[in-house]
């Protein structure tokens, strides 16, 4: 069985999302979750949708499926905290929006992939030192980056940059793999490396 939405939907669930079989195929709509994204088989056909967690509280993006890939994640709302658990150790998502006082915390020992750009404007903690932090878009910090002792890893076809507000921006380590141009850091940035 297939759930599909209109592009131009707009799809807001208050509780918890669970994906048990089936596939679940949002195309462009954008879909506000105010609980837990929970996928414990089917597919998420992603398209080009929007899932934006808010109401506040602690939530989750978990389930028995170890690999999660989403389009677009935002987070919005006073205190809606967004963690990775369950047996979810790995998310993959073209862009990843942080809203004012709200947090995202990626698992310490799994693997954030994103594709496009990460927009910090709440508070974002990266995978730790045991786990995996790999960015192909822009870093976009206007809020708090807890770098977690973990290393982010620019890797992207062309130039990737480094802007916002927040200074100094506090990276443990970073490794540059652009091809064939380089990491622009903008002004005013201080950054700040503390290992390598």
């Amino acid at each position: 069985q297939t759930t599909s939405l209109a592009a131009d939907n707009l799809l807001a669930v208050a509780g918890d999302i669970v994906i048990t079989s089936g596939t679940f195929a949002p195309g462009a709509a954008t879909l506000e979750v105010g609980g837990n994204w929970t996928k414990n088989g089917g597919t998420f056909t992603v398209g080009t949708s929007t899932v934006t967690f808010n109401g506040g509280a602690s939530k989750a993006i978990n389930g028995t499926t170890a690999s999660q890939t989403f389009n677009n994640i935002t987070t919005s709302g006073s205190s809606t905290s967004i963690t990775m658990s369950g047996s979810t150790t790995t998310v993959t998502a073209a862009a990843l929006t942080v809203g004012a006082s709200s947090t995202f915390t990626a698992l310490s020992a799994g693997t954030l992939n994103l594709t496009g750009t990460l927009t910090i404007t709440g508070t974002f903690v990266a995978p730790g030192s045991t786990g995996t932090f790999n960015l192909s878009g822009n870093f976009v910090d206007n809020g708090v980056f807890t770098h977690n002792s973990g290393t982010l890893i620019m890797k992207a076809a062309g130039a990737q940059s480094v802007s916002g507000t927040e200074n100094p921006i506090v990276f443990n380590n970073l490794t540059v793999n652009t091809t064939g141009t380089a990491l622009t850091i903008s002004s005013p940035n201080t950054t700040n490396l503390i290992g390598s």
